[in-house]
């Protein structure tokens, strides 16, 4: 099977062999953890990128990007809000793909400018779910006034393909490209069901281009890996990652299914970006418009459990291994389904069509924790040091370990 390295040397051959210049890129949320990925896998393919960020001058976000060795050649900063109309219009001209990893709910993520965003969207779900189906039509236009697009690459999320009810899962366990949320159970304006309706709208909007640009899915489980930069220490599950490796109780993830919590189902970012790229290499190919692809190294794990694999491959750390409530209130810990332990993400499309094989979890989970050591500056707890901290944010709620959780002596 080819290497990613053969790959890119096979693509760029073909480019010269047939006296093509390598492409122009666009990459949306270029600064953020999936986008600053795909950003780096195209500048390693030779091809010229456009990175598209809310501002240029923000040292915080973009700095890493400046100090790439490609920036001011084949990588360049573009200022794009996505929720105006038009702000793509320029940057899209002269592209053969946009890749399009940005996206309107993600300003409530951890590190993000809540406030503004609350101010803007008025913290309402139907709220949300309009501006983000508008940005999407202002990407759509962009695409349609620039004749040399001919691909749109959508970031999805295995949520689009994930339900709010149990029998969802109990009738059938196996989560794949053909499973799609229920309104009736989560309702419209839930995440799960404004990505999978962005799907359908970029699909339907390369079908009807006449198909002069085609519109493919990534669907990515739980992205972890990697950090490319200090800021993006704070997001999701990179930054819950860096609180385990403080001795800081891993937060329960919401199944949406009555009071149950669920595992983590987890891909490796720099899969995650690579598939991305395949996506449109292939389109034609192996790859057609109106395609998605659920990404995922087919990993379940609880949260408490990944601490006790991080103190196995760090035995220096005193990483936590419970799990407290989530964030967002509550002061108990909510139990495990059952059908947790039959339910399988499918990546063997993704696998089939990409020539793609996934990272070993303990392999992305080392790499993660080395990078937000390194890069991020997190300070893991040392062995020796203390009794481990027991309480989730928020302090005095409940904590437990994944033994105790399934009835285990603990």
């Amino acid at each position: 099977m080819e290497t990613p390295h053969r790959r890119r040397l096979a693509v760029l051959a073909a480019h010269t062999a047939a006296g093509e210049p390598p492409p122009i890129v666009a990459v949306t949320g270029a600064a953020g953890y999936v986008g600053s990925w795909i950003v780096k896998i195209c500048l390693e393919r030779g091809w010229s990128v456009r990175a598209c960020v809310r501002s240029v001058d923000d040292e915080r976000k973009v700095g890493f990007l400046k100090e790439m060795p490609q920036f001011g050649s084949t990588l360049e900063l573009c200022a794009a809000d996505m929720s105006v109309r038009g702000a793509y219009d320029e940057i899209f001209a002269g592209c053969s793909v946009v890749f399009h990893p940005a996206e309107v709910m993600m300003t409530f993520a951890p590190g993000r400018d809540v406030e503004e965003a609350a101010e803007k969207l008025a913290g309402e779900r139907e709220e949300i779910d309009r501006i983000a189906m508008e940005s999407s039509g202002y990407i759509v236009e962009s695409i349609n006034a620039c004749p040399s697009v001919r691909c749109l690459v959508y970031t999805s999320s295995i949520a689009a393909m994930m339900d709010a009810s149990a029998e969802f899962y109990e009738s059938n366990p196996v989560v794949d490209e053909s499973r799609h949320p229920g309104t009736e159970t989560l309702g419209a304006g839930a995440y799960n069901c404004v990505k999978d309706r962005t799907e359908i709208f970029f699909a339907e909007a390369a079908a009807a281009s006449g198909g002069r640009w085609g519109s493919i899915s990534a669907n990515p489980a739980d992205i972890i890996g990697p950090i490319l930069s200090p800021h993006q220490a704070l997001e999701t599950w990179q930054g819950k990652i860096g609180g385990m490796i403080q001795g800081i109780a891993a937060e329960q993830e919401h199944a949406c299914v009555g009071e149950f919590r669920r595992p983590w189902i987890t891909v490796d970012v720099r899969d995650c970006a690579e598939a991305h790229v395949r996506m449109f290499e292939r389109l034609g190919d192996t790859v057609h418009s109106g395609d998605r692809y659920l990404l995922s190294d087919m990993s379940r794990i609880h949260p408490e459990d990944i601490g006790a694999r991080l103190n196995d491959l760090f035995a220096d750390y005193d990483c936590a291994d419970t799990v407290g409530p989530d964030s967002n209130g509550g002061d108990s810990v909510e139990p495990i389904h059952p059908m947790w332990d039959r339910v399988q993400a499918r990546n063997d499309k993704a696998r089939a069509a990409l020539d793609f094989e996934f990272t070993y979890l303990d392999a992305t989970l080392k790499d993660t924790v080395e990078s937000l050591v390194e890069i991020g500056g997190v300070e893991p707890r040392m062995r020796g040091l203390g009794a481990r901290i027991g309480e989730a944010l928020g302090g005095g709620a409940s904590v437990i370990s994944r033994s105790r959780a399934l009835g285990r002596d603990a």
